[in-house]
């Protein structure tokens, strides 16, 4: 059985030679039969692996130095309050430009300023800005900058904070947050009405009386860091960047129930990054990825939180195939009486994914720490296993994000011309580019998808490389460290395998 199941795969892959660039709406033929694209990825994942097994050694109890860039001169000037006030403003400036423009402007998604504003420099552009620079999210994030402003002005009349500072439930974790991922996921995703700028404004206005409701309830730092959706999302992509959060105060550290690193200090935790006077923060210079290598296990609402990003970006993907409607033609066909409706039929489905992906990951895990500690005593429960080696999927989670969104974020940021010069959609030209047509073949598509291949595959490649430089971390030496990471290996060359295929699949959606 077994064997007629593997050559009806290699059939069904042989015969699809020519294949359309996934999420591009042009088609593109593969110039080698799909079957050789995705046995060459899964060969350079296979390699790296093979790569790190044979260079990586354990690593010493000292650490990298990681300068400090607001101690430098470049650094002081950014971080100067005329530039810290001027980026706030204009994040203000355009998220009240967004709500505007979904409450009262006409709902014309290709000049409307909200869907751009919200979607495509929000959502697609900030995930980028996060992964190449860092956890920007924390200072432009509007929601932040209100609340902070308003409490200012409270303390000038009141001599006391804003908020009400009850204690946050520690049990809890980030599962407030991870319930606001879902819902983000339903309207994006499931709702249908993501691209309609009045349901877009009116979703973005629930979500910041929540948002303020929590700050309110539990002061802004313990919020942010566990019941807002995007400080969560942005702060798992900004893990890969080349910088990182510090604090420099035992102290905070604790309060925010961070445990703290070798040195004393606590690294890429928002809470304490909040808490912490500005004397006392650091943004730290890093490698790309260095952040992924963690000392201390997630906790498992953040273990979630982290699957989710990755099931997120997977999961749209998968959307845009003949394959998900495939799937809901299926689904239609077990409804009862009365039926479910599309939206909720997705919803379950991106959900069932991510009960998948943890089961995946914990089989993974559990058959790691069995392999690396074999004649040794177990340091770490499986849960803990999995909080050490969850961030080796982030890269992975970037790749996904790049191959799905690379060529639609270059024709869609093209669309801020004509929002700029008629926010409202009402047949203003302010800056005479009203008529604006974005240039959608000023890029090849052969080379945007070439480009997502190569991000699909390297990405795998620096996942692996984490994986392993954890593995020799927490198993201590080279022989267990190898032999652990032979389950994760698997699956990431399952992941390879399943997100090349993806990418030829002809658009649907």
């Amino acid at each position: 059985m077994s064997a007629r199941a593997a050559g009806a795969v290699l059939s069904f892959l042989a015969e699809t030679t020519a294949a359309q660039a996934h999420a591009y709406g042009e088609r593109y033929d593969l110039p080698v039969p799909l079957w050789m694209n995705v046995a060459g990825g899964s060969a350079v994942v296979v390699l790296s692996f093979l790569m790190a097994a044979w260079f990586l050694q354990p690593q010493k109890e000292t650490r990298a130095p990681r300068p400090n860039l607001l101690a430098s001169p470049p650094g002081r000037m950014l971080g100067s309050e005329p530039v810290l006030r001027a980026v706030k403003i204009l994040s203000v400036f355009l998220f009240v430009i967004a709500l505007l423009a979904g409450f009262v402007g006409f709902p014309d998604y290709s000049r409307n300023a909200a869907p751009t504003i919200f979607w495509v420099m929000g959502w697609v552009g900030l995930a980028f800005a996060s992964v190449l620079l860092g956890n920007i999210w924390l200072l432009v994030s509007p929601w932040r900058i209100l609340f902070d402003g308003a409490d200012t002005l409270w303390r000038r009349l009141t001599g006391r904070g804003l908020s009400f500072q009850l204690p946050y439930p520690r049990r809890l974790g980030v599962l407030p947050g991870i319930v606001m991922i879902v819902g983000f996921t339903w309207f994006m995703l499931a709702s249908g009405l993501a691209g309609d700028s009045r349901s877009l404004a009116c979703v973005v206005a629930f979500y910041s009386a929540v948002t303020w409701i929590g700050m309110l309830a539990f002061g802004a730092p313990a919020w942010l860091a566990h019941g807002e959706a995007f400080t969560l999302l942005f702060g798992v992509l900004s893990r890969f960047s080349p910088t990182g959060l510090r604090t420099a105060d035992r102290e905070i550290c604790a309060r925010a129930d961070c445990p703290p690193d070798d040195d004393g200090e606590c690294s890429d935790c928002t809470e304490a990054f909040l808490l912490a006077p500005p004397q006392k923060r650091e943004i730290t210079l890093r490698a790309y990825g260095a952040g992924l290598i963690v000392q201390h296990p997630l906790s498992l609402s953040m273990i979630i939180a982290v699957l989710m990003v990755l099931a997120l970006v997977a999961f749209e993907g998968f959307m845009d195939t003949a394959q998900w409607i495939d799937l809901m033609v299926f689904l239609g066909e077990l409804e009862v009486s009365g039926g479910i409706h599309a939206p909720v039929k997705t919803t379950l489905c991106f959900l069932v994914a991510t009960a998948i992906l943890f089961a995946l990951f914990f089989v993974v895990s559990a058959l790691m720490r069995r392999i690396g500690y074999a004649g040794a005593a177990l340091k770490y429960s499986t849960l803990e296993i999995m909080g050490l080696f969850v961030l080796s999927l982030v890269p992975i989670s970037i790749a996904y994000h790049v191959a799905h969104y690379l060529y639609w974020f270059y024709t869609q940021i093209q669309f801020v011309v004509p929002a700029a010069s008629d926010p409202l959609a009402f047949g203003w030209d302010l800056f005479g580019g009203r008529d604006f047509v974005p240039d959608r073949a000023a890029i090849p598509l052969k080379v945007i998808w070439h480009t997502a291949i190569v991000a699909i595959v390297v990405g795998h490649v620096i996942a692996v490389y984490v994986a392993h430089r954890v593995a020799l971390n927490v198993f201590g030496t080279r022989r267990a460290a190898l032999l652990s990471q032979i389950p994760m290996l698997l699956l990431m060359v399952g992941y390879t395998m399943t997100s090349l295929w993806m990418l030829a699949q002809p658009i649907m959606g």
